[in-house]
């Protein structure tokens, strides 16, 4: 019976280029989340805000904010 090796035949080299590979993909993710929920929000202050309004329960008084803040809501959790 042949024995079949379980350790990979990869280079040591080739683990920083995965792991590099891996942390920009994921830099670009968390990227794009946080640039569709500024442009829902209208600005990063907005974002701030309107988040920190949400996990505290607290609703918005303007029509705009309320709409901002129901389009946030409404976005998918990454996080």
């Amino acid at each position: 019976m042949e024995r079949v090796s379980i350790r990979s035949e990869r280079s040591a080299a080739s683990v920083p280029v995965r792991t590099a590979f891996a942390s920009l993909g994921g830099i670009a993710v968390v990227t794009a989340v946080r640039r569709e929920e500024t442009r829902v929000a209208g600005s990063r202050d907005g974002l701030v805000s309107l988040d920190r309004r949400l996990r505290r329960g607290e609703v918005p008084t303007t029509p705009g904010e309320r709409q901002a803040m129901r389009d946030l809501a409404e976005q998918p959790s990454w996080h």
